[in-house]
């Protein structure tokens, strides 16, 4: 008996998978890493297709200026 598997279901459940492992072994706020660990993060980052949000759609970086910076460190 051949099972008919549809490839298109099969990769998007394969991707899911894999999106899911990513986010759970990601870098959360509040970890602490040092400067190497920054340095690769960045380097790792600038090859994804899309380094400003991770699979799900969440921001994987904030931009701050000089203004907002300053403000929130005041308060």
């Amino acid at each position: 008996m051949l099972l008919n598997i549809n490839t298109e279901t099969s990769t998007n459940s394969i991707e899911k998978i894999i999106y899911t492992m990513a986010c759970k072994n990601a870098v959360k706020a509040g970890d602490k890493l040092n400067h190497q660990e920054i340095l690769n993060l960045f380097k790792e980052l600038s090859k994804c297709k899309n380094p400003f949000t991770c699979p799900h759609g969440r921001p994987t970086m904030i931009k701050f200026d000089y203004i907002d910076l300053e403000k929130s460190l005041k308060e």
